[in-house]
């Protein structure tokens, strides 16, 4: 693990000139990014650096983008996913134990920003306000420490897997991110693989899905493979088919939602879960969790666990209805309805006239009735 013993100093330019008018992330970013030169960590990960201030990988690069205009940092080479830079005229004292060969370089990359690019840094009433917010992270592992894990073999044979997915080398990010899933999320090299595999085969290899999932497995305690196919079948089938059911077809469930989808496919048939949704969306016009757990306490107070059950206690409801509009109707058969006392009934006339009836409805009853239809 690291030890730090030595400070990383800020340069005067950027304190005295920049600091107090740009906006707060694009220093932050700097800082970060002059702390990783400091540790001798010449290329940075730009997913990587974004999922640890919780902001956009384009809003990394924009800020990187922007202090070369400043003329403070120097882009040697970048990608779209990684970055290489060399901070100008900032005395660093470089961690011994990783020796930065900036000279050997072999190519240089244009990577002049657009014009308005400076001022996007600098604060003003069109400037965004970025709240970086805490997020959890790995714990940090030098080229050191990943070399003497390369003793054991389940470390051996976790990079040996996670390569032959990918189908490439690993980085050294890359491979202190699979030591922290390993090490401190604690799963074990089968459900890594599992996980690797998904989302590889799903095409979210960035760093930050990744991580994600691995704290999510964590959190679950998914241990093992059986555990971890059952949760991805779940996922990609049961939770979508869900989302389907309320319309949403655009993004994935959260923490928050899986848990309530969880608890009802324990109890209820899927079928049964879209007639809730069904329901849910016809009162509500939109998902709404609260209320289709309220359907289904409902349904669980009367024995309701079927559809065909459900489809006959609408049958029974919808009769009701009509047979209360048939009382009312035969109840009034051939009365005269008066209006502030006034005969309103008329007969035909010679000028051919409709007859109209007022209508009398037994209200109490219908809306008993809309009570017990709002329970389900």
């Amino acid at each position: 693990m690291e030890h730090i013993t030595f400070t990383t100093p800020l340069p005067n330019d950027f304190l005295d000139i920049y600091l107090h008018k740009v906006n707060p992330i694009f220093c932050i970013i700097y800082i970060y990014s002059l702390r990783q030169f400091a540790k001798g960590i010449k290329t940075l990960s730009i997913e990587e650096v974004a999922a640890t201030f919780d902001i956009l990988a384009s809003d990394v690069v924009k800020a990187l983008d922007y202090w070369e205009k400043t003329k403070l940092v120097k882009i040697i080479s970048k990608s779209e996913d990684y970055v290489s830079l060399l901070f100008v005229s900032t005395n660093v004292n470089i961690d011994k134990t990783d020796d930065i060969k900036i000279d050997n370089v072999a190519k240089k990359f244009d990577t002049s920003p657009n014009k308005n690019d400076f001022e996007e840094g600098i604060e003003s009433e069109k400037a965004t306000n970025f709240v970086v917010s805490p997020v959890r992270d790995l714990p940090h592992y030098s080229i050191e420490d990943v070399e003497l894990r390369l003793t054991d073999k389940e470390v051996q044979r976790l990079f040996y897997i996670a390569e032959t997915l990918q189908g490439k080398l690993l980085t050294d990010i890359e491979r202190k991110m699979l030591l922290g899933f390993y090490d401190d999320l604690g799963l074990s090299v089968d459900v890594i693989e599992v996980l690797i595999d998904y989302c590889v085969a799903n095409n979210k290899k960035n760093h930050s899905y990744m991580k994600t999932v691995a704290y999510d497995w964590a959190d679950m305690q998914i241990s093992t493979v059986e555990q971890a196919e059952e949760y991805i079948n779940r996922f990609t089938s049961q939770y979508v088919e869900i989302f389907k059911y309320f319309g949403i077809t655009n993004r994935e469930p959260i923490k928050r939602e899986i848990k309530v989808m969880d608890a009802w496919l324990e109890a209820w048939p899927l079928e049964v879960i879209r007639e809730a949704c069904e329901k849910t969306i016809i009162q509500k016009g939109s998902m709404n969790l609260k209320y289709a757990g309220g359907i289904f306490e409902s349904w669980k107070k009367n024995n309701i666990t079927t559809l065909e059950q459900i489809k006959q206690l609408d049958k029974e409801y919808y009769d009701n209805i009509k047979e209360v509009k048939v009382k009312q109707k035969d109840n009034k058969e051939g009365s005269n309805q008066s209006f502030f006392g006034k005969d309103i009934k008329r007969k035909a006339a010679k000028n051919n006239q409709y007859t109209y009836e007022g209508r009398t409805w037994d209200y109490d009853k219908i809306e008993e009735l809309e009570r017990k239809r709002n329970q389900l």
